[in-house]
């Protein structure tokens, strides 16, 4: 994903933005499966 993102557009911005915003997501999914009801 990230290196595609740099070749199509050859702009490193992209390339750290689309980084940035891999990061956070898994980031985002792990924190809310952490605070998910465990059904006890």
């Amino acid at each position: 994903m990230l290196t595609a993102a740099y070749l199509r557009t050859g702009n490193l911005w992209v390339l750290s933005g689309a980084h940035i915003l891999n990061d956070w997501s898994i980031f985002a999914v792990g924190y809310a499966g952490s605070h998910l009801p465990t059904g006890t």
